[in-house]
């Protein structure tokens, strides 16, 4: 799904905030989780997608690090030692996942819009289209 070099750069940008060489067969299994999950998501709203968009990197990026952080807390809501607690948001990756995929998904509408030579017009008829029952 993701290039040799894409997989390279993501773990370059995961390397300023984890510790990716420490256990690199771990994080490389996060990413290819992370990655089929997005673009499943992805595929499923915007069927039209063939593969996975550059402009959703930071997401795995964003979910990876969230994944590896909480190793040896999953299923977890909170926890306590001592004097230090964390709390851990439900559903988090869903979350984050549904909104990027939306922000990306709106871009690439206005994109269509903002190149479209007839303006409202058209834009209108793509929308009466889209909508049709």
């Amino acid at each position: 799904m993701l290039t040799d070099e894409r997989k390279e750069d993501i773990k370059t940008k995961l390397g300023a905030l984890i510790s990716p060489s420490k256990d690199e067969q771990s994080v490389d299994v996060m990413i290819d989780l992370v990655t089929t999950k997005v673009f499943n998501k992805l595929k499923a709203k915007k069927q039209s997608v063939e593969e996975y968009p550059k402009e959703l990197d930071y997401l795995i990026v964003d979910l990876v690090v969230a994944r590896y952080n909480r190793v040896g807390a999953e299923g977890m809501t909170a926890e306590a030692m001592g004097n230090k607690s964390n709390s851990y948001v439900e559903n988090f990756e869903n979350k984050e996942i549904e909104s990027a995929i939306d922000d990306y998904i709106n871009s690439l509408d206005d994109e269509i819009r903002s190149s479209n030579q007839y303006g409202d017009f058209l834009f209108l008829w793509d929308m009466i289209e889209r909508y049709r029952l």
